[in-house]
């Protein structure tokens, strides 16, 4: 949780330029003011949030308001836990097969945007693999207590994945957005929303902000979803590190990625939440949905766009197609929607035949 504050206090003081300055008049003495939580009640991470403020008090009362949205939808995402007053995505799991359940219109609305992505991306992000991701989680889980003890992970058979992986399918989602109802129609498939929950959830937060607040905003959900919300009082650029999937004390990281108005940047990498298994191979929660195993040889993706929910779905899928279908996919992409530019980090004897960089002995790939 340090390294995270100390990490973005670097980044902020000052690339990819995407957006010239704003004219979003703003007093030029306002005080930049860090507030930061962590617990399981926000997406088990840590949440921090620079503002600049008038005074600490208006920057402490935001933060509440934050907090509080972050755990509405840290509840409504959960697919571990059941709670009071609430259906989530557990209660949708729980009733597979049985009947429809009436969901708030936001988990509605997130349910679509990964259906629209998910074909949009042949597949490469899918929330109907829930089974096979469980059966990664509870390995991980057990592989984590391991190395913790000088252990080695025990890794999942070819069969067990292939079991798990055979129940999936956005058909079997059936969602009624007049009945505010979502059904899934096999018991034996459930759904997992963890590759777009916390960048839907601070995209949502990020809008909530910009329509109450006139100031400028730097909203972090872990350090891999970040939200930048207005220009900053002295009309200088916001800038964010990418991190160095090496040495998380590099407080710079590998590069710098630049913007200046509202925006959001965020990253999947292989150095969050991963075991060492028996065959000394590193095992990280990136599934890739055809292969059944942690996507191979890129290092991290980060994105950045205008969408946090987007930013979320396309840091995984491009994190699982690589450099060189991604390319593909972005410079279509680019054509119909709003423009997004990706950076993929490769070790620099492991990477694609492209044009890149060597940056502190990374082979770095952009997105023209």
């Amino acid at each position: 949780m340090k390294k995270l504050i100390i990490f973005l206090l670097c980044v902020m003081c000052g690339g990819c330029t995407i957006n010239p300055p704003s004219s979003l008049d703003q007093p030029k003495d306002l005080t930049r003011y860090t507030n930061q939580t962590y617990g399981s009640e926000y997406f088990d991470t840590a949440v921090v949030m620079q503002t600049y403020a008038e005074d600490k008090s208006q920057a402490d009362e935001l933060f509440e308001k934050v907090c509080e949205k972050m755990k509405y939808y840290t509840i409504l995402f959960d697919k571990y836990n059941n709670y009071e007053n609430i259906n989530n995505v557990k209660t949708i799991n729980d009733n597979a097969g049985i009947n429809p359940v009436e969901v708030d219109q936001e988990l509605i609305e997130l349910l679509l945007l990964a259906k629209e992505y998910s074909e949009m991306s042949d597949g490469s992000f899918d929330i109907t693999i829930g089974n096979l991701l469980n059966i990664w989680h509870e390995y991980r889980e057990e592989g984590l207590l391991k190395n913790y003890g000088g252990q080695l992970g025990a890794v999942p058979t070819q069969e067990e994945l292939e079991n798990a992986a055979q129940y999936r399918g956005f058909e079997h989602i059936i969602i009624d957005e007049k009945a505010s109802t979502v059904y899934i129609d096999d018991p034996n498939i459930s759904i997992d929303v963890g590759g777009i929950a916390k960048g839907f959830a601070a995209q949502k937060i990020s809008d909530y902000l910009e329509e109450i607040y006139p100031y400028a905003i730097l909203l972090s959900v872990g350090e891999s979803n970040i939200q930048l919300i207005h220009s900053k009082p002295d009309g200088s650029s916001w800038k964010v590190g990418v991190r160095n999937p090496e040495d998380a004390s590099d407080q710079n990281g590998i590069t710098i990625l630049e913007t200046f108005n509202t925006s959001t940047i965020v990253t999947s990498g292989d150095y969050q939440r991963y075991y060492v298994g028996e065959d000394q191979e590193i095992y990280h929660h990136i599934i890739d949905p055809t292969t059944y195993y942690p996507a191979k040889d890129v290092r991290s993706v980060a994105i950045t766009c205008n969408d946090g929910g987007v930013g979320d779905i396309l840091s995984t899928a491009l994190m699982i197609m690589g450099a060189e279908k991604g390319l593909e996919f972005i410079a279509e992409y680019n054509k119909t929607h709003d423009p997004i530019s990706a950076l993929w980090v490769y070790d620099e004897n492991n990477h694609p035949d492209l044009e890149g960089e060597i940056l502190k002995g990374f082979y770095v790939i952009r997105s023209k």
